[in-house]
């Protein structure tokens, strides 16, 4: 753990006195012996005071700290003096050669102004604490290195170059924790990214990258990436910005892969952080990788024929070109194979082959409760699957809404010509398109739901289904399903659904006799001319609320679409929703502030109790506008 600085109580007047003479006369005799120690009738008194029964401060042992003299041996006197105690750094620059250690149960408190520099060849070891604020104290551009053995949590802005090279100063903090894990804390404020950052190979348990409440906010400024994860396992990211600049265009955001030879690349979690600006593939790209949990993210991009999310693999074994985003051809039967969830917001802004997210052979991948928007002038589609010699099998999204603003060519759009399986989409609903809500004229699908997907307005090409195997269709409006192959069975469950120009084979009704017809179907509300709650209609108190929504959404709903916007002085003030009676912190929404006083729009899915109660809970902080409407509800 880390420890801001606290003075001990300690009594000052022994550094004249027998105290300090006995410590050197029994202690240090054979140590000191031979050595020139600089004279330090010139140190300041309060520097000499500081060197007491729990404080040892390093200039009393000889240290100058002026950035040109070696002071390792005067701080590794001061290490040895201070076994069980404090070694102190007051301000200044201190150079040292070779390795030093600093052992368990031996604290380094370094004031501010006071900055550690190891030289090319050279590593310093903490095994014990460190204590100090949020300034810099390391410097390790001269090639040598800061080492923690043992897991703890660690201050990126520690390092130099925090501000003028993000990535440098958020390399070497995870290079000082690489073999033992632990946190890596970003600072708040603007930064930018020159370096990508370093986080390859990595192989502890725990590696927790946090900014402070979005308020960190860095751009990637160079032409590749920000973050490289390649071959690393057990990495979490929470609570900042990452943008791609508008200027030098880098490829991608954060890199995920596994090794060349196919090992690790598991375990990648995601919260609450954001994605912006123009990244010429995405904002995330994740090459052949398991065991992934992205959720309450907001992932935008703006670059023509781009994803806010690229999903990629080689299932097949002949390996995967991935040279147009990174310096290697990964290789060797690379499977993405399991347990991926996303619950996220994704919003592409640019035009031309744009898409909210792109999969490649992919396999067992999930999103619940995402949003996704596409305002280009002329983008692609929400979701585009390219099989083109690579399956992508055993997906699924449940509880989402397209958002189109009339543009966007397709809802899904389906590439290449490989048989695929096992696709699910319920729950959901996609706003008009331009061309169809689903078209696969390609390729073949094999177990296809299609359920409580909402209303669709009538036109032959809202739905290009071709070539399906066991499908089963819920509360179609009017659907063009064609397919060529004599074994192709599609399940419609009521008897009115319209069945364009087919081949199939056999179609099958199925009404549902007693059920509710508008079952699963979205609702939309229409068009409110003013907010459901205001400000004063809303309890600030940091503590969990009801909110009564049976007064305009019917009975039988089981959860709701909300337009949420948040005004306030501060960033990242919060107001979040939960289904009525959860408790975890993985079922709530949240809608913040991003930017001082700037309003910040968000839609937000909640499922609601059946007396159509929802629950949330607003930071204690006066807000400048904090608003709720009510704009749809799924049965």
């Amino acid at each position: 753990m880390t420890r801001f600085p606290s003075w001990p109580s300690s009594n000052q007047g022994n550094i004249v006195g027998s105290r300090l003479a006995n410590m050197i006369s029994k202690r240090f005799v054979g140590l000191m012996s031979g050595l020139s120690l600089p004279d330090q009738r010139d140190a300041s008194l309060a520097e000499l005071l500081s060197t007491t029964g729990d404080v040892f401060n390093v200039k009393s042992f000889g240290a100058i700290g002026d950035g040109v003299a070696d002071d390792a041996v005067a701080i590794g006197l001061a290490i040895t003096a201070a076994a069980g105690a404090t070694v102190l750094f007051t301000s200044g620059t201190y150079d040292t050669t070779g390795n030093i250690t600093v052992p368990a149960g031996v604290t380094a408190r370094f004031e501010q102004g006071a900055i550690l520099n190891v030289d090319a060849t050279s590593t310093i070891t903490f095994t014990g604490l460190v204590e100090a604020g949020r300034h810099q104290v390391f410097d390790d551009s001269a090639g040598g290195s800061f080492v923690f053995s043992t897991t703890r949590e660690v201050y990126a802005g520690w390092w130099q170059n925090w501000t003028t090279d993000a990535g440098i100063a958020w390399s070497s903090a995870i290079a000082s924790i690489a073999t033992v894990g632990g946190k890596v804390k970003l600072p708040a404020g603007d930064a930018v990214l020159i370096t990508p950052v370093d986080m390859t190979d990595l192989t502890s348990d725990f590696y927790d990258i946090e900014g402070v409440n979005n308020s960190t906010r860095i751009t990637v400024t160079n032409t590749t990436m920000g973050v490289d994860c390649t071959g690393s396992n057990h990495i979490t990211f929470r609570d900042f910005t990452l943008g791609g600049s508008s200027v030098t265009t880098p490829k991608v955001g954060f890199f995920f892969a596994r090794q060349a030879s196919g090992g690790n690349g598991l375990f990648q979690y995601m919260y609450n952080v954001i994605t912006t600006g123009n990244f010429t593939k995405a904002g995330i790209y994740k090459y052949a990788t398991e065991e992934c949990r992205f959720f309450n993210c907001y992932l935008q991009n703006s670059a023509d024929a781009a994803a806010c999310l690229w999903m990629t693999n080689d299932n097949d074994g002949t390996g995967e070109d991935v040279t147009s985003v990174y310096t290697t051809t990964a290789t060797g039967n690379q499977s993405n194979s399991d347990n991926q969830y996303f619950g996220c917001t994704f919003l592409e802004q640019g035009d031309g082959d744009a898409d909210n997210i792109r999969l490649r052979g992919v396999l067992n991948a999930h999103w619940f409760g995402s949003f996704f928007a596409a305002i280009g002038s002329s983008p692609r589609s929400h979701i585009y699957i390219d099989n083109d010699g690579e399956e992508t099998s055993f997906i699924s999204f449940n509880g989402f809404r397209g958002e189109t603003g009339g543009t966007v060519r397709y809802g899904i759009f389906v590439d290449g010509t490989t048989t695929c399986q096992n696709w699910v989409f319920r729950n959901g609903s996609f706003d008009p398109v331009t061309a169809s809500i689903f078209d696969n004229s390609n390729g073949k699908v094999q177990e296809l739901t299609w359920e409580n997907m909402g209303e669709v307005s009538a036109s032959t090409n809202n739905f290009d289904m071709y070539n399906l195997d066991n499908a089963f269709i819920h509360e179609p409006g009017e659907f063009n399903v064609r397919g060529t192959l004599a074994s192709s069975t599609v399940w419609c469950t009521k008897s009115t659904a319209t069945i364009g120009t087919n081949s199939l084979s056999t179609i099958h009704y199925e009404d549902e006799g007693s059920v509710n017809p508008a079952y699963g179907l979205f609702h939309d509300r229409g068009d409110p001319s003013s907010v459901d709650f205001a400000t004063g209609d809303l309890t600030q108190d940091a503590a969990w609320n009801d909110l009564d929504l049976s007064s305009i959404v019917p009975a039988g709903a089981k959860s709701v679409l909300l337009s949420v916007v948040v005004t306030d002085g501060t960033v990242d003030a919060r107001v979040q929703f939960r289904k009525d009676g959860n408790s975890q912190a993985l079922s709530t929404s949240v809608a913040n502030t991003q930017v001082v006083n700037i309003p910040n729009f968000v839609n937000i899915i909640v499922a609601c109790s059946t007396a159509r109660v929802i629950e949330y809970k607003a930071a204690a902080v006066a807000f400048v506008a904090l608003d709720v409407t009510v704009k749809g509800w799924w049965y």
